[in-house]
Formats: structure tokens, C-alpha cells, sequence
């Protein structure tokens, strides 16, 4: 099996685990075995690291425990990132610009993770202006590019 192959197997495992509990880290040995059995967990899981598709890794002698960063999420799930983007972006756009990332999202407490690595991601992509970081909360507003980008999708969010 190509390496490709067992990366998206692992990140396919790791962001079905993120969807139900984006806090968790997940053993990823098992998957990594049964793509190929003679492989070190510990070593396949340095390289996902090295393309910084995981984050919160550790190392243990039975195997290896990480979690999916919003890169391995864009690599194999790049529609949920999108999805999320163009809600916000709509709802920010229609409403004036400013509002709660987990009421936009409607996300309970326990997705504030996800709300959280969202948000990252829009801050990166300059999307949206520094988040205000209340606990369980972002307060998130459109920046002058997220602005342009809603302008310029508005008709295809309706």
C-alpha cells in the first residue's frame, strides 16, 4: 500500500474521531498496522507530523496518540473547512460583520474546540479580524477581505 494511501486512511480515522469529540487524542497504531503491519507507528506518526497534519502528538511505546490539525483536516476533508467558512461568512456578511462563532456554527460547549481551530484557520486566511476569545466563545468580524469575499460570493450563499 502507498504511503499516500495509509496517510488518508489515518487521517480519514483521526477526523471521524475529531467530528465526535474534537478535545480527544486517538490511537492511530491499529489503523497504521493494518495498512501495513511492519510499520512503527511511532515513525509513520513523525512523518504526519512533519506535514503537520497532527498536533498534541506523544509517543508511547505501544504505539502512537495525536490529534488531526486544521491541516489534516483541509487535506482530507476540505468541504467541512469550506462549508464552515461560507456559513460564517454569509451570516457575518448579512448580519454587519460581527457575532459568536458558536451561536453562527450553532455548536454546543463541547465543539468550542472546533469552533476554536475554525476561527484559527479564518485568522490565518484573513478571513476574519483577531478573534475576541471569551471561555466557551469567539466573538469573530469580518475583515476587509472576508467582506471582499462575501461581496463577491454573496448570490451563490443564498
Amino acid at each position: 500500500m502507498s504511503i499516500q494511501k495509509s496517510i488518508n486512511e489515518v487521517l480519514e480515522h483521526l477526523f471521524e474521531g475529531y467530528q465526535s469529540n474534537p478535545t480527544a487524542i486517538f490511537d492511530i497504531t491499529e489503523v497504521i498496522k493494518e495498512q501495513n503491519p511492519t510499520q512503527d507507528p511511532n515513525e509513520f506518526g513523525t512523518l504526519l507530523l512533519n506535514h503537520g497534519y497532527i498536533k498534541n502528538q506523544q509517543y508511547r511505546p505501544t504505539g502512537f496518540v495525536c490529534q488531526i490539525s486544521i491541516n489534516g483536516i483541509e487535506k482530507i476533508a476540505p468541504s467541512y473547512l469550506n462549508d464552515k467558512i461560507e456559513k460564517v461568512v454569509s451570516t457575518l456578511g448579512i448580519s454587519g460583520g460581527q457575532g459568536s462563532i458558536m451561536e453562527i456554527l450553532e455548536f454546543e460547549d463541547k465543539n468550542f474546540q472546533a469552533a476554536f481551530d475554525i476561527v484559527k484557520y479564518m485568522e490565518n486566511r484573513g478571513f476574519i479580524k483577531q478573534g475576541i476569545y471569551h471561555h466557551n466563545d469567539i466573538i469573530i468580524e469580518l475583515s476587509l477581505s472576508g467582506k471582499e469575499y462575501f461581496d463577491k460570493n454573496k448570490a451563490s450563499f443564498n
